[in-house]
């Protein structure tokens, strides 16, 4: 069953961004795929709600990708929205939906992740 994930990022009213969820660091060995091209990927920034794709190519804000994370813990196949581009360096996905077993082991990566000092 495909579910929404949460917001990758809120505001807080001093102007701070605040995350909703902790972030591991990279890399992590990936694709993705969308409307403007499909490719290898370099994953950075990785959390519960989403993560950073290091790219050579033109992604527009809004676009929805297919974007697959290979970790020990699993294979993590989501459903993304790319909130922050720039221009040939890479883009930002906000995760949007995943089935039940790429939320596990996501979660479980990024738990082990963390208590190995790789946070954020």
């Amino acid at each position: 069953m495909n579910m929404p994930v949460g917001t990758l990022a809120v505001t807080a009213p001093s102007g701070r961004e605040r995350r909703m969820f902790p972030r591991v660091q990279g890399p992590f060995d990936g694709k993705w795929a969308g409307a403007a091209g499909n490719g290898s990927a370099r994953i950075w920034d990785l959390s519960g709600g989403g993560c950073y794709i290091d790219a050579h190519n033109d992604q527009r804000n809004g676009e929805i990708l297919s974007v697959t994370i290979e970790l020990p813990e699993g294979l993590v196949t989501v459903q993304g929205e790319i909130v922050y581009s720039m221009q040939n360096q890479g883009f930002a996905v906000k995760f949007v939906a995943m089935d039940d077993q790429s939320r596990q082991a996501l979660h479980r990566a990024v738990d082990r992740l963390l208590g190995e000092g790789r946070g954020t």
